[in-house]
């Protein structure tokens, strides 16, 4: 069955108008997929709100990279402990001057103008007006209108070396299609599997950038962690076999040994 098959296959790739039908319905195809897989950025329903709920709570340290003007942090220091510590990083000046402000009268909260990467040095990065949410190390996907500058770039690995932290308990990953490279800068603090757990976010970007999920799953799966996709529901079951790259808008959850029977009884499974 199988060579009756590829040598249909050969027989119609030589005909362009059936290769240009399935190429179309190759495109459709993988946009349903994308549709099925890809969430809302809005955190009161994509799960992540629900996500703080379940994890802050057991915190007592926690980085956001990519923390814009506080939103995400300010729900989860709601949730926390109130010893808990946060270590926000944002490297667009208009947002990190709004972080600032929000978080002056909050001891527990250090601010960072700087991005963060596998590298330590600086960096060209397109800061979109009026604090926009995709200002990105990415040219091509922060806005046309988006001012160029170089910022500080560090690694995480450094970054809790240098305040003596011992490990944190939960790192929030939005770096505009940055994510992977943020994730290679904490190698040393996964592989000792100092980080409790993390949510980074997957996107297009992802794909200007050669970055790829298959390779963070990999890269994150080496160090013991098992990562999960976060839907409105909670953590489901993701197989990447079978769904591949999707360069939608997700966010995914790696979780570190110790922290897995608290949830495994919570996983679902993503059907089909």
């Amino acid at each position: 069955m199988s060579s009756l098959l590829g040598a249909a296959h050969r027989v119609l790739s030589r005909q362009p108008l059936v290769v240009a039908l399935v190429l179309k319905l190759r495109n459709q195809c993988h946009r349903i997929i994308q549709c099925r897989l890809e969430d809302t950025a809005n955190s009161a329903v994509n799960g992540e709100e629900r996500w703080i709920q379940s994890i802050a709570p057991h915190c007592q340290t926690f980085v956001d990279v990519g923390a814009n003007v506080g939103h995400w942090s300010a729900a989860f220091c709601q949730a926390m402990p109130a010893q808990g510590q946060g270590l926000l990083f944002e490297p667009a000046v208009g947002a990190h001057q709004i972080l600032q402000q929000r978080f002056a009268d909050d001891p527990r909260i250090e601010t960072v103008a700087a991005a963060l990467s596998d590298t330590v040095g600086t960096a060209q990065f397109y800061e979109e007006p009026n604090a926009g949410e995709t200002s990105s190390l990415v040219a091509q996907h922060s806005q046309g209108q988006a001012q160029v500058r170089w910022v500080p770039v560090t690694t995480l690995d450094r970054a809790i070396a240098e305040r003596g932290w011992e490990r944190v308990d939960f790192v929030k990953i939005d770096a505009e299609g940055y994510d992977f490279q943020v994730l290679r800068g904490a190698q040393h603090l996964l592989q000792h599997q100092k980080i409790g757990s993390l949510q980074f976010e997957y996107n297009a970007p992802w794909a200007l950038v050669g970055s790829t999920l298959g390779a963070a799953l990999n890269f994150l799966q080496g160090f013991g962690y098992q990562t999960f996709l976060l839907k409105a529901a909670g953590l489901h079951r993701f197989d990447y076999a079978k769904y591949g790259e999707f360069f939608g808008y997700a966010n995914f959850v790696a979780v570190s040994p110790a922290l897995w029977p608290m949830v495994e009884p919570s996983i679902q499974t993503l059907w089909p």
